[in-house]
């Protein structure tokens, strides 16, 4: 009787991590992309092209390119304070013409990855966004 008991204790307890650990893409993506968003476009800016959302079966991607009146040097500055604090975003690597936050949250990584497409001013850039879980 025990034996049967401990064997329907694993199973379980396999099934459960299991199912926890089946990797989908974050459900609410749609209010993350408006966050981020917000966080990418200083005041004035314009977006001009938003990609549809990519999804598979365990990220999502958009992307924005943003046309904005500031230097590279003083975007690139605006984002990584916008981003970082209790947002969690730290810079990942950068050089002249792009720079990558990212943060790791309990089950998913945030990638955004800022490309210089025109140095202006006013500068265009493209910013994508990436979930994935983990």
């Amino acid at each position: 009787m025990w034996r049967r008991r401990l064997a329907l204790f694993t199973a379980a307890v396999l099934f459960s991590a299991a199912a926890c650990r089946q990797a989908r893409p974050p459900q609410d993506f749609g209010e993350l992309v408006s966050d981020v968003e917000a966080r990418i476009k200083p005041e004035g800016a314009e977006v001009e092209r938003r990609s549809q959302v990519e999804r598979t079966k365990v990220s999502a991607r958009v992307s924005w390119e943003i046309r904005a009146k500031s230097s590279w040097a003083a975007y690139r500055a605006w984002l990584a304070a916008r981003l970082g604090g209790e947002n969690g975003f730290h810079t990942k690597s950068e050089n002249a013409s792009q720079v990558v936050f990212s943060r790791a949250l309990p089950a998913d990584v945030h990638s955004l990855n800022v490309e210089l497409l025109e140095p202006g001013p006013p500068i265009r850039v493209r910013v994508t966004f990436e979930a994935a879980a983990w």
